[in-house]
């Protein structure tokens, strides 16, 4: 009875603390995908893209060009050569910038 007991009392206190890692682990996950959203967003920029290319140009020593090309907002395609790749399709909000992260508030009790 005893066991019972003392089960009852500690379980929700193991259940909220593995709540709490979960939420945390979100909550740094979210963070990491907002700050990736927005380098892609930065990397796919004109000015990024043709800078590439250009690049690409002056390197071409044994034919073997890469060229993005961003002919639609929501498609990239990238050339190697003479060869086109599929055209990689973008979600529609690649270029909006991502939004924050919610933030967990973290009331602390005072023990006992």
């Amino acid at each position: 009875m005893d066991n019972a007991f003392e089960w009852l009392c500690d379980q929700p206190d193991i259940d909220l603390k593995r709540l709490s890692d979960i939420l945390g682990d979100a909550e740094s996950g979210s963070a990491q995908v907002c700050a990736e959203m927005n380098a892609l967003a930065d990397f796919l920029v004109p000015e990024n893209l043709q800078l590439i290319n250009a690049w690409s140009r002056q390197q071409d020593t044994l034919q073997a060009e890469i060229r993005v090309f961003r002919p639609m907002p929501n498609k990239l395609t990238v050339w190697r050569g003479r060869h086109a790749a599929k055209p990689i399709v973008l979600h529609p909000n690649v270029d909006q910038p991502a939004p924050e992260p919610p933030a967990l508030i973290r009331e602390e009790t005072p023990p006992g």
